[in-house]
């Protein structure tokens, strides 16, 4: 990690500060996540132990129990007059055994965000396709470069996904989509981040069809066929809560 992504990364975390109750709970959430939406990726060095509590203020005794934790799952390993780094091999499915059953609170809760965004993405989609400019739809295929690039080499996907879609947020011109969508990045929590990896991105194919989804969201917003992209990704999230629901079906 170069110093201007750790100084980036710092600001990040500086945002979303620890509150005074529970301050090593809020650290290693805060680290968790960033690790498995694929914001620190796979041998990425972490920030100081000084770095981090300036961050958070909070202590260093503070900061190297939310490391440990981190170490303990296999997210983040040690090296020796070096610091710490996110391990060479992230799990995504960090918290659950691979293959093994999901979290069912955490389906249930990504089938209500699918619902929600139905409705916001679909009028999202309508507008930017309207709107979108040159910058917009440069940001809407660098997300997608990157997107398939992850897919074919087996890392996280996720925040690529999401960069997407909130690329089509900016494009329409209204913050307030942008809010909503940063919302619900905000309250996502490490479990439904295992929900949405196995199933909208395994097995591989299954992440390419969402890619192709993609490309064909993207097609339509660059053609300013406002319907048409409406449409398109409405039946894309609709997609995702189908397999959500099968998922749901064979538990």
């Amino acid at each position: 990690m170069g110093r201007k992504a750790s100084d980036e990364l710092l600001a990040a975390l500086n945002e979303g500060t620890a509150r005074p109750a529970r301050l090593g709970e809020q650290v290693y959430r805060l680290l968790r996540r960033s690790i498995l939406n694929g914001e620190l990726k796979p041998g990425a060095a972490l920030p100081g132990e000084v770095k981090l509590s300036q961050a958070f203020q909070v202590s260093r005794p503070v900061v190297r129990e939310a490391l440990g934790r981190l170490r303990a799952e296999g997210l983040v390993a040690s090296r020796r007059g070096s610091g710490s780094y996110v391990a060479s091999q992230v799990p995504v499915t960090a918290g659950a055994e691979p293959g093994g059953p999901l979290d069912l609170a955490a389906v249930r809760d990504a089938l209500a965000e699918l619902e929600f965004r139905m409705v916001v993405e679909a009028e999202a989609a309508h507008l930017a396709a309207q709107r979108r400019g040159a910058d917009d739809l440069a940001a809407m295929e660098a997300a997608l470069d990157g997107f398939a690039e992850a897919l074919e080499k087996g890392h996280v996907a996720h925040h690529l996904d999401r960069m997407f879609h909130r690329a089509i947020a900016v494009a329409t011109g209204n913050v307030r989509f942008v809010v909503a969508l940063d919302a619900l990045e905000t309250e996502r929590n490490p479990a439904e981040m295992v929900v949405r990896h196995r199933l909208h991105f395994q097995p591989r194919e299954r992440g390419r069809a969402v890619l192709d989804e993609h490309r064909d969201i993207l097609r339509l917003i660059r053609e300013q066929d406002a319907e048409a992209a409406r449409r398109a990704m409405r039946n894309h999230l609709e997609r995702a809560r189908i397999r959500m629901i099968g998922y749901g079906g064979d538990a």
